[in-house]
């Protein structure tokens, strides 16, 4: 668990579990940001979310959830491979990382997610559908809605699909387009590519800016490589372009990003067409 700053806000890592993920999973020779493989050369990667304390208190995206498997699963059969091509350790992490920090789900003011997939939307809902975070504003991209939800394709566990509409049916949930203040050091930004209403947050608050790339990008190495995507971005071409404007407000503005799958929590900056580390 790893805390930056941006200004006033203090955004620190939740990490929810760890994927293996095949060596393929990136289209092209990338670095991953971890020497480690298993035995079947998979890649460690963490599944995070993001508690951000400023103003508000914001927690961007939410993990695999009360029902670890059911989420793999439905993660393998988007990706349209086997289950067991994607392996699963130290699942349900989520609350514990926000008790460590002194928080409780109710304490949340404002939930919101970067895209509707099966290991960023878990921990929205209990195993009864009714919200884990009863006193938060719950935030859902809606072009992600209209596909995952309304038009049901893979990548949401049913169970998840089903309190998700029972909450924007009731109000408790809100879909929003395009760029959404989330709080008032947080700004949601159009991201697409990898699903149609992936969005990513910029973070500014005292001459400094962060950004919460979702799955945009899936290591630091992408900032310089724009080439590399995901095997299973829905399109490839504009996930591309997406890439591309993060890196060019990166080198512009200096902005420090992290993704949700990013080796250890760690966070980039984009200095002469390279990524470093911090």
């Amino acid at each position: 668990m790893t805390t930056f700053h941006v200004g006033r806000a203090a955004v620190t890592t939740l990490v929810d579990g760890t994927f293996l993920m095949a060596p393929d999973f990136l289209a092209g020779p990338v670095d991953p940001g971890t020497d480690e493989r298993d035995t079947r050369g998979r890649v460690p990667l963490p599944i995070q979310a993001f508690l951000v304390r400023g103003r508000r208190t914001v927690v961007v995206d939410a993990g695999l959830g009360p029902d670890p498997e059911g989420a793999m699963e439905s993660l393998a059969a988007h990706l349209g491979i086997d289950r067991a091509g994607i392996g699963l350790f130290g699942h349900a992490g989520l609350g514990p990382a926000l008790a460590e920090q002194g928080v409780a789900p109710d304490d949340i003011d404002v939930v919101v997610v970067s895209h509707l997939h099966a290991d960023h939307t878990g921990w929205l809902t209990g195993q009864d559908g009714t919200s884990i975070f009863r006193n938060a504003r719950l935030l859902l991209p809606r072009a992600d809605y209209e596909l995952f939800v309304a038009g049901e394709r893979r990548g949401l566990v049913p169970a998840t699909r089903e309190a998700l509409r029972a909450l924007v049916a009731s109000g408790q949930a809100e879909l929003f387009d395009g760029e959404e203040t989330v709080s008032p050091e947080i700004t949601a930004l159009p991201a697409p590519g990898h699903t149609p209403g992936h969005t990513v947050f910029a973070i500014a608050h005292g001459g400094e800016r962060a950004m919460i790339l979702g799955d945009a990008m899936y290591c630091p190495a992408q900032l310089g490589e724009l080439e590399i995507g995901a095997m299973h971005d829905v399109d490839p071409a504009l996930a591309r372009r997406t890439r591309e404007l993060i890196a060019r407000d990166a080198e512009a503005h200096g902005t420090l990003a992290v993704g949700c799958h990013f080796a250890g929590g760690r966070a980039a900056r984009l200095v002469n067409g390279r990524a470093v580390v911090s």
